[in-house]
């Protein structure tokens, strides 16, 4: 993903910083709300997938990056979350 988002631009390693600093600033929130409660996790959650895609409507670079890093960052915690699900 980081590889399909950052192909084709000029500067790929201030690109490609952004979109890890994003996808690992979202498992950083992601990872300890799931030992919380599935209320929680569900929640933040989705309060993540509501900033990413207001940072992705913002427009600019930027916001794209951000926004396809914070999904990615959530993308990686579903495994989780079904492993969390199905040992509760």
């Amino acid at each position: 993903m980081v590889w399909i988002t950052t192909r084709e631009k000029e500067d790929q390693v201030q690109y490609l910083k952004w979109v890890l600093q994003a996808t690992l600033g979202t498992i950083c929130v992601l990872w300890p709300v799931l030992f919380i409660s599935k209320f929680w996790v569900l929640f933040v959650a989705a309060l993540l997938l509501v900033i990413a895609t207001y940072l992705g409507s913002q427009g600019g670079l930027f916001g794209r990056l951000s926004k396809n890093g914070m999904f990615g960052g959530f993308w990686l915690t579903i495994p989780l979350y079904v492993y969390l699900l199905s040992n509760t």
